[in-house]
């Protein structure tokens, strides 16, 4: 009977630490180079650019791109009100991905996802700006996202499975406030001291859960020690 007593006690100890995940030294680590594209626009044509995602990990994961509008307030950034100087948000498609020399293409429109990044892989992303005809352009901002979706890689409770996110702010004509330098998103993934402690957040949210789920599991154990003593104690006295 104390057999099975530890034995369940151990095998829920074995559960918490599998539900938790944590061995998160193979957690994906991406970045993305430029921080910030800034392009002129004139109405009626088209601009193109590139930037690169960077698997800087040691597990393969997949990743998907979006567009999202961009402000800034008074230091405050702002990824989702679309506003007169965010209508370029719209204006922006993904054509093409270029993987170790295989390129991928994308139709206007179309939701670009599953993208396998190997480890120490770059992605090279094309997008084009196609600016109406019908409108007066000013100073207009938006940003990228690179987003992981899966681990190609993984292995159930081999990392913590999290979602992470990275992008490029793209800023057209010259009329830019000067605060726009100071935007976490360009500090995100400027190849910097900053930019590697960020990479290694989930890593480090990681191994504090872990040393966590670590006290738990020897507090049951000692729990389990103190009842399997005190059962051998009864049954000494009884004899």
């Amino acid at each position: 009977m104390k057999l099975r007593f530890v034995a369940v006690a151990l095998a829920f100890m074995g559960l918490l630490s599998l539900g938790s995940g944590v061995v998160s030294a193979t957690s994906p680590i991406m970045t993305i180079k430029p921080a910030r594209i800034t392009i002129d626009l004139e109405a009626n044509k088209t601009s193109e650019d590139t930037f690169e995602v960077i698997n800087r990990g040691d597990v393969a994961f997949s990743f998907k791109l979006y567009v999202s509008p961009y402000s800034e307030t008074d230091g405050v950034s702002d990824f989702g009100t679309q506003k007169n100087s965010t209508l370029i948000s719209r204006w922006i498609e993904i054509e093409s991905v270029t993987i170790a020399g295989t390129v991928r293409t994308f139709l206007p429109g179309e939701i670009v996802e599953n993208i396998p990044l190997e480890p120490d892989e770059t992605a090279q992303v094309k997008f084009v700006v196609n600016v109406p005809s019908d409108i007066e352009i000013g100073y207009q901002s938006a940003v990228i996202f690179a987003e992981t979706e899966t681990a190609a890689e993984a292995v159930s409770g081999s990392y913590v499975d999290n979602t992470y996110r990275i992008g490029v702010i793209i800023t057209a004509n010259d009329d830019a406030p000067a605060s726009l330098d100071s935007s976490p998103v360009a500090d995100a993934t400027e190849e910097t001291a900053e930019d590697d402690t960020l990479a290694l957040m989930p890593i480090i949210v990681a191994s504090i859960v872990g040393v966590i789920i670590l006290g738990l599991m020897l507090a049951l154990l000692i729990v389990v020690i103190k009842h399997q003593r005190k059962s051998e104690s009864k049954e000494t006295t009884e004899i």
